[in-house]
C-alpha cells in the first residue's frame, strides 16, 4: 500500500510539474504586426490609395473597397456600398484643379486578425496653387479584409480631418 501511495503522489507531482513547464497554448487572438504579408499588404493597400487620390482616379480609389464597404467621413452621411464610394470620389475628382498636391498616409499601426486587418494612421495633404500652400492633416482607422488573390480590401474606411475643413 506504502509503494501505491508513493507512486500515485509521485504522479501527481510530475503532472503539476508538466502542467507548470508546458508551452502555453498558441496566442488566438488579434495581434499587433510590424512586419510580414499582412503588414506589407496594408502598406500597399494604403499605397495604392494615395496614388489613386494624386492621380484623381475615382475608379482606382474605389476599387480598393469592398462591394458592401462602409465608408465614413467626417460631416457627411455614411456611405454603404461599392457604388456609393465610387460616385463620392467622382464628386470629389469632377472638378479641375490646377493645384500641385502632396499626400501622404503612413501605416502608424497594424493589428492583424486572419483574413482581416484593422490599420490606423495619419495623413495630410498640401495644396499648392499660385505659390500658396494649405496644409491638412487627418486620422483614419480602416478595417480590411484579404481577397482571394491575397490582395486587400477595405471593408471600413473612417477618417476625419485635424481642423475643420471646408471643401
Amino acid at each position: 500500500m506504502k509503494c501505491f501511495v508513493s507512486s500515485v503522489v509521485c504522479l501527481l507531482i510530475g503532472v503539476g510539474i508538466g502542467m507548470l513547464a508546458a508551452p502555453a497554448e498558441p496566442e488566438s487572438g488579434p495581434v499587433f504586426v510590424t512586419e510580414g504579408d499582412v503588414y506589407d499588404g496594408q502598406v500597399n493597400l494604403l499605397n495604392r490609395f494615395v496614388e489613386g487620390c494624386l492621380a484623381r482616379d475615382p475608379k482606382a480609389c474605389a476599387a480598393l473597397y469592398t462591394a458592401d464597404a462602409i465608408y465614413m467621413v467626417q460631416d457627411q452621411p455614411q456611405l454603404e456600398g461599392y457604388d456609393a464610394v465610387l460616385q463620392d470620389y467622382e464628386t470629389l475628382f469632377a472638378t479641375e484643379s490646377t493645384a500641385e498636391v502632396e499626400m501622404a498616409e503612413p501605416v502608424q499601426e497594424v493589428l492583424s486578425m486572419g483574413d482581416y486587418a484593422v490599420i490606423r494612421g495619419t495623413g495630410y495633404n498640401i495644396e499648392s496653387n499660385n505659390g500658396e500652400s494649405k496644409k491638412m492633416t487627418y486620422k483614419w482607422v480602416i478595417l480590411s479584409k484579404r481577397q482571394p488573390d491575397g490582395s486587400w480590401q477595405m471593408v471600413w474606411d473612417i477618417y476625419n480631418y485635424d481642423d475643420k475643413y471646408d471643401t
